[in-house]
């Protein structure tokens, strides 16, 4: 952040420390650095206009903002990716275990729940996560829902073609079902949508309160692009 003819040795500097970690780390990623009068202004224009050739991101992955202080800063950056038709991913990282069995997809719809399976599917698909296995959970609160709700899971599998087990759940509360269920589990997913101007404290407090004492949580809003059932 400053005057760009100020910060372009900066700038180069890290290029490099970027370039340098992506080659030690053997990641199949490019190093992208932008100066910028603030955060938000270079952020903006960072996805409105970055391309590799012709493809456009269409994901931003960023990490979860612990610091109470930057809750308006963060929502405001959760609402801007949305408004820009960016599906996103916030890290809550709480570090991976180094045998991987259990990856945890909590359904609360189809909005979010496409791209929570297909994210899922990619992880299990590498090296390292391939012995772990997908549960697609789904939290209701009557037993009397339980059959519709393992219905409308194996339609979604069955479209996914993903081999993955059903739990269905249900409680008075979601948030200690998904504790319960999930505390041992490898790595969550959990769906969100970006808060409302005005409840950026509201909801941090909300999903501070829902990942205490879960492993590393993914949470994914969808712009709606990835659809299985399309």
């Amino acid at each position: 952040v400053g005057p760009c003819e100020e910060m372009l040795p900066k700038r180069k500097e890290s290029v490099r420390i970027l370039s340098e970690f992506i080659e030690e780390n053997n990641l199949n990623a490019f190093p992208e650095v932008l100066v910028t009068p603030d955060f938000m202004s270079g952020l903006s224009a960072l996805i409105q206009s970055h391309s590799i050739g012709p493809l456009k991101p269409n994901l931003v992955m960023m990490g979860w903002s612990a610091d109470p202080e930057r809750t308006s800063s963060f929502g405001r950056l959760l609402r801007l990716a949305s408004e820009l038709h960016m599906s996103q991913i916030v890290v809550v990282d709480r570090g991976l275990p180094q045998k991987p069995t259990c990856i945890d997809i909590w359904w609360r719809g189809k909005e979010n729940g496409s791209l929570m399976l297909i994210l899922a599917h990619l992880l299990s698909s590498t090296w390292k996560w391939s012995n772990a296995f997908i549960r697609v959970l789904r939290f209701v609160e009557k037993e009397t829902d339980d059959e519709q709700a393992h219905t409308e899971l194996e339609n979604l599998i069955n479209a996914a073609r993903i081999d993955a087990k059903i739990v269905v759940k249900h409680g008075s509360s979601a948030a200690e079902v998904i504790k319960k269920e999930s505390k041992n589990a490898s790595v969550v997913f959990l769906g969100f949508r970006p808060p409302p101007v005005g409840k950026d404290q509201e909801y941090h407090d909300t999903y501070e309160k829902l990942t205490e004492g879960l492993p590393t949580t993914l949470l994914v809003s969808s712009s709606g692009d990835a659809n299985l059932f399309a």
